[in-house]
């Protein structure tokens, strides 16, 4: 998920350059970051497995499944509406249309990055959760 985060933070910055449709609102450089963050986290939470760190981690990736599916999927999808343009006005600027594949590429690559960040909640949930003791329960068992 690294990987493919700073994949579409560069498309981002290449969409930035190139004036394509909604490169304003630098979506992907905002979710790829995001994603990073929640990435070190989780690792910090496997490495020291502290009680309060795994619920900030798992709130933290909770919000990033929705960050990711607004942020890499949607704004690229409306951007396809704003390169159906005839004449530029001060509401409705033209984009550069030779752009739209920069769109495809940021949709294809950030549907596998929802889908890591809710497989990556699901296994915090039932995995890493289950292994922490939180509490003093003498008859703790630990999940598999």
């Amino acid at each position: 998920m690294c990987i493919l985060s700073i994949i579409l933070i560069a498309l981002q910055i290449v969409a930035t350059k190139y004036n394509a449709a909604l490169y304003y609102m630098g979506s992907a450089i905002w979710a790829g970051t995001y994603n990073l963050f929640t990435v070190i986290l989780a690792l910090l939470t496997i490495k020291f497995r502290n009680s309060t760190l795994v619920m900030i981690a798992t709130t933290m990736k909770l919000f990033g499944m929705i960050i990711s599916f607004g942020g890499f999927i949607l704004v690229n999808t409306v951007a396809f509406y704003h390169y159906n343009c005839l004449a530029a006005s001060y509401y409705r600027p033209c984009y550069n249309a030779n752009m739209k594949p920069i769109h495809y590429m940021m949709i294809i690559l950030g549907i596998p990055c929802v889908i890591l960040s809710i497989v990556f909640f699901i296994f915090f949930q039932f995995k890493l959760l289950a292994r922490i003791r939180i509490g003093r329960n003498s008859n703790y068992i630990e999940a598999f």
